[in-house]
């Protein structure tokens, strides 16, 4: 059982980094609609690591922080109606999840 329980984390944490490298890729082409959708794709897979209001897993929480950052320079740049306030809650989420991280300070 344990073998197995680590295979499916492993899923887990490959299926995130795939749609995080998706959302960066489509980041690099301007295409911040579609990268901000690859980043929710990933944070809502990872929130299966949520446990008592934390991630339970470092490589869960290394990708939760970039892809929140990555959410926040979605928004930022897009600029609509609404988005720097986005943008922001994103930052907090990072700082959350990463108290010293500068680069979400940076964003907020």
């Amino acid at each position: 059982p344990g073998a197995r329980h680590s295979d499916y984390v492993q899923q887990l944490l490959e299926a995130a980094r795939s749609e995080k490298e998706a959302g960066n890729s489509n980041f690099k082409h301007s295409k911040t609609s579609f990268a901000f959708k690859r980043y929710a794709a990933a944070l809502s897979i990872l929130t299966q690591f949520w446990i008592g209001g934390k991630i339970c897993v470092d490589a869960a929480r290394e990708i939760a922080v970039a892809c929140h950052l990555n959410s926040a320079a979605c928004r930022l740049k897009d600029g609509a109606h609404g988005a720097a306030e986005e943008a922001a809650q994103h930052c907090n989420m990072a700082l959350h999840l990463a108290p010293d991280c500068a680069k979400a300070y940076y964003r907020r």
